[in-house]
Protein backbone atom coordinates (compact mmCIF):
# COMPACT_ATOMS: atom_id res chain seq x y z
CA UNK A 1 0.00 0.00 0.00
CA UNK A 2 1.21 3.30 -1.15
CA UNK A 3 1.64 6.25 1.96
CA UNK A 4 2.90 8.89 0.08
CA UNK A 5 1.29 11.70 -1.57
CA UNK A 6 -1.76 11.05 -4.04
CA UNK A 7 -1.91 11.99 -7.27
CA UNK A 8 -6.09 13.19 -7.78
CA UNK A 9 -5.94 10.48 -11.36
CA UNK A 10 -4.58 7.82 -9.53
CA UNK A 11 -8.25 5.24 -9.00
CA UNK A 12 -9.12 4.89 -5.75
CA UNK A 13 -10.16 1.01 -4.61
CA UNK A 14 -11.71 0.21 -1.23
CA UNK A 15 -10.73 -3.22 0.22
CA UNK A 16 -11.56 -4.65 3.08
CA UNK A 17 -8.42 -5.32 5.64
CA UNK A 18 -8.61 -8.33 7.32
CA UNK A 19 -10.68 -7.98 10.87
CA UNK A 20 -9.85 -8.27 14.18
CA UNK A 21 -12.04 -9.72 17.10
CA UNK A 22 -12.97 -6.91 19.88
CA UNK A 23 -13.52 -8.46 23.33
CA UNK A 24 -16.46 -6.87 24.92
CA UNK A 25 -17.03 -7.42 28.81
CA UNK A 26 -21.28 -7.31 28.79
CA UNK A 27 -21.33 -9.19 25.12
CA UNK A 28 -20.21 -11.74 22.47
CA UNK A 29 -16.92 -11.26 20.63
CA UNK A 30 -18.11 -9.53 17.36
CA UNK A 31 -15.73 -9.27 14.26
CA UNK A 32 -15.02 -5.72 12.85
CA UNK A 33 -13.94 -4.95 9.73
CA UNK A 34 -11.76 -1.93 8.65
CA UNK A 35 -11.44 -0.27 5.14
CA UNK A 36 -8.56 1.07 3.73
CA UNK A 37 -7.84 2.99 0.57
CA UNK A 38 -5.32 1.53 -1.94
CA UNK A 39 -4.09 3.47 -4.81
CA UNK A 40 -4.03 1.62 -8.14
CA UNK A 41 -1.92 2.18 -10.94
CA UNK A 42 -0.28 0.83 -13.85
CA UNK A 43 2.18 -2.41 -13.36
CA UNK A 44 0.84 -2.76 -9.75
CA UNK A 45 0.97 -6.31 -9.08
CA UNK A 46 -1.85 -8.16 -9.04
CA UNK A 47 -3.57 -11.87 -9.87
CA UNK A 48 -6.36 -12.25 -11.96
CA UNK A 49 -8.27 -14.67 -9.94
CA UNK A 50 -7.19 -13.84 -6.24
CA UNK A 51 -5.64 -10.39 -6.23
CA UNK A 52 -7.94 -8.92 -9.33
CA UNK A 53 -8.27 -5.39 -8.14
CA UNK A 54 -7.42 -3.45 -11.01
CA UNK A 55 -10.39 -5.20 -13.56
CA UNK A 56 -11.68 -2.56 -15.65
CA UNK A 57 -11.00 0.65 -13.20
CA UNK A 58 -10.47 4.23 -14.92
CA UNK A 59 -7.49 6.13 -14.01
CA UNK A 60 -5.46 9.61 -15.14
CA UNK A 61 -9.01 11.45 -15.55
CA UNK A 62 -10.43 8.85 -18.21
CA UNK A 63 -7.14 8.51 -20.38
CA UNK A 64 -6.41 5.34 -18.82
CA UNK A 65 -8.18 1.97 -18.41
CA UNK A 66 -6.87 -0.49 -16.54
CA UNK A 67 -6.88 -4.19 -16.52
CA UNK A 68 -5.17 -7.61 -14.77
CA UNK A 69 -2.94 -8.85 -17.78
CA UNK A 70 -1.11 -11.85 -16.47
CA UNK A 71 0.17 -10.87 -13.21
CA UNK A 72 0.56 -6.64 -13.45
CA UNK A 73 -2.12 -4.16 -14.03
CA UNK A 74 -1.95 -3.24 -17.72
CA UNK A 75 -3.37 0.04 -19.52
CA UNK A 76 -5.38 -1.69 -22.17
CA UNK A 77 -6.07 2.04 -24.05
CA UNK A 78 -2.48 2.14 -25.13
CA UNK A 79 -0.27 -0.90 -24.18
CA UNK A 80 0.58 -2.38 -27.53
CA UNK A 81 1.17 -5.70 -25.53
CA UNK A 82 -2.47 -5.87 -24.51
CA UNK A 83 -4.40 -3.74 -26.90
CA UNK A 84 -8.25 -3.65 -25.96
CA UNK A 85 -7.78 -6.47 -24.07
CA UNK A 86 -5.58 -8.64 -22.27
CA UNK A 87 -3.07 -10.52 -24.54
CA UNK A 88 -3.95 -8.87 -28.06
CA UNK A 89 -0.86 -7.62 -29.29
CA UNK A 90 -0.26 -4.93 -32.15
CA UNK A 91 2.13 -5.89 -35.11
CA UNK A 92 5.04 -4.64 -37.10
CA UNK A 93 4.50 -0.75 -37.28
CA UNK A 94 1.29 -0.40 -35.09
CA UNK A 95 0.63 1.43 -32.04
CA UNK A 96 -2.21 0.83 -29.53
CA UNK A 97 -4.21 3.77 -29.51
CA UNK A 98 -7.59 4.12 -27.95
CA UNK A 99 -7.38 0.15 -27.72
CA UNK A 100 -7.05 -0.30 -31.34
CA UNK A 101 -4.23 -1.34 -32.94
CA UNK A 102 -2.97 1.54 -35.57
CA UNK A 103 -0.76 1.12 -38.26
CA UNK A 104 0.82 4.79 -37.81
CA UNK A 105 2.78 5.11 -41.28
CA UNK A 106 -0.21 5.22 -43.01
CA UNK A 107 -2.90 7.27 -40.51
CA UNK A 108 -0.42 9.69 -38.82
CA UNK A 109 -3.82 12.06 -38.52
CA UNK A 110 -4.97 9.84 -35.25
CA UNK A 111 -1.77 9.32 -33.43
CA UNK A 112 -1.05 13.64 -33.76
CA UNK A 113 -4.83 13.76 -32.45
CA UNK A 114 -4.47 11.00 -29.77
CA UNK A 115 -0.46 12.50 -28.98
CA UNK A 116 -1.73 16.26 -28.74
CA UNK A 117 -4.87 15.65 -26.92
CA UNK A 118 -3.91 12.43 -24.69
CA UNK A 119 -0.15 12.93 -24.16
CA UNK A 120 0.28 10.21 -21.64
CA UNK A 121 -1.96 7.80 -23.31
CA UNK A 122 0.47 6.72 -25.78
CA UNK A 123 3.56 4.22 -24.63
CA UNK A 124 6.38 3.48 -27.16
Amino acid sequence: MSRGRRRASDAILLLPLPFRWIDRSRGPVAPIFEYGEETVKKGDRCDPVTNNRCSGLQAKDGTQLLYCCKKHCRNVLSDRNNCGACGVRCGFGQLCCKGKCTAVAYDRTVMDFVTTHYPDTVEI
